[in-house]
């Protein structure tokens, strides 16, 4: 859409589905199954005589957890029914158990077409406890996620500003944090995004603890 209205994203990811209905009504390979994320299957599931039985997955399905605001509480009203249409009319529903298999039962999901992914972790990045360097003099913090309301930056940032002065520790950051919300100290580091995945591991591992501040989380991977 050239212009932002009510419901703009639900209107524009309607039609991307249609487009990618179209695209695979025009495909000539036959495919055994279809495993779609988010809104991507809605049209595909109107039309589904035309296709092989479709899996979809919700991620956090944030739109039933706890609103960081008012103004997030009614965004997330807005998502609802077209989430449960989806979910309720898919063959098959993906869920990353935990809470999200709560909801997805609240929700009326068919116990009979779900099914739980497991978050894996390869055995290589698994430290042994006799491993585990003991905790010296500082104690490393470490956050990671987007830059997001959800994802509990600006309490974990109050809180920081009340201890840094007090308390002798380390805090580092992986994620995109606007300059104007970062903090100045010694104290603290802020990776920005990582990509490279050695990279990543290091500086997991040279932490201590990890903090998810975060106000309402599906499963954390």
């Amino acid at each position: 859409l050239k212009i932002s209205i009510p419901r703009h994203y639900l209107i524009e990811s309607y039609l991307y589905s249609k487009k990618l209905y179209n695209e695979l009504i025009n495909e000539k390979k036959d495919f055994d199954f279809i495993y779609a994320k988010g809104f991507s299957a809605w049209y595909s599931i109107r039309k589904q005589n035309k296709l092989p039985k479709i899996g979809i997955q919700f991620h956090g399905l944030e739109m039933f957890q706890k609103a960081s605001s008012f103004f997030n509480y009614l965004e997330k009203i807005m998502f609802r029914s077209s989430v449960k249409y989806n979910l309720r009319n898919a063959n098959f529903i993906f869920s990353y158990g935990a809470k999200i298999k709560e909801i997805h039962e609240k929700l009326g999901c068919r116990k009979d077409k779900m099914f739980i992914q497991h978050g894996g972790v390869p055995k290589e990045n698994i430290i042994r406890n006799d491993e585990i360097k003991k905790i010296k003099n500082k104690v490393h913090f470490l956050f990671i996620g987007r830059n997001e309301r959800r994802k509990g930056y600006i309490e974990l940032r109050k809180a920081l500003e009340i201890l840094i002065d007090k308390k002798d520790f380390h805090f580092s950051f992986i994620g995109e944090i606007p300059i104007s919300q970062k903090l100045i100290s010694s104290k603290i580091t802020y990776y920005g995004t990582i990509k490279n995945q050695d990279e990543y591991i290091n500086i997991i591992d040279q932490n201590d603890v990890i903090v998810v501040p975060s106000i309402s989380e599906g499963l954390p991977t």
